[in-house]
């Protein structure tokens, strides 16, 4: 009797884990198809059709276009600014711990975005569109940021 109890447990476990990982290729390739109709633009083309205008935002964009490519295993060449992270590319920025430390890294910031502090979930909210990303990373300070807690 309790293995059999163990044998529904662990199918309908199967079948749970079965059903988001398909859920997220889905997921996965109809955001790769929506970008893949837009233009695939280089970082000098994405640079000069959106941040042509500010150098800094230019820097920053290009960097988390590549960090956020690599995260969401996804070619965003086709990438907008005012592209929605969570309803265009289901990025679950709150399942992304590893994201943030890439970007504090990169950018020599803290976010304090998984730190303990009541605000983080705001913050993360606030993160519609990839510009918000963007604004973000350029409004956070500058200087020491403490990874090890991650590690």
């Amino acid at each position: 009797m309790l293995q059999s109890i163990f044998w529904v447990l662990f199918v309908i476990g199967v079948g749970f884990m079965a059903f988001f990982l398909i859920r997220d290729k889905r997921r996965q390739k109809s955001a790769q198809s929506a970008l893949a109709t837009r233009p695939q633009l280089s970082d000098k083309a994405f640079v000069d059709r959106y941040y042509a205008d500010s150098p800094a935002m230019a820097e920053v964009a290009v960097r988390l276009r590549e960090i956020l490519a690599a995260h969401l295993e996804l070619d965003l060449g086709g990438l907008q600014p005012t592209d929605r992270l969570e309803a265009d590319f289901h990025a679950e920025l709150e399942a992304r711990p590893d994201l943030f430390i890439e970007i504090e890294e990169a950018f020599d910031v803290s976010t304090t975005v998984f730190d303990d502090e009541p605000d983080h979930f705001p913050a993360l909210k606030a993160m519609q569109t990839f510009d918000d990303l963007v604004s973000y990373v350029l409004d956070r300070p500058k200087g020491k940021h403490d990874l090890d807690e991650f590690r």
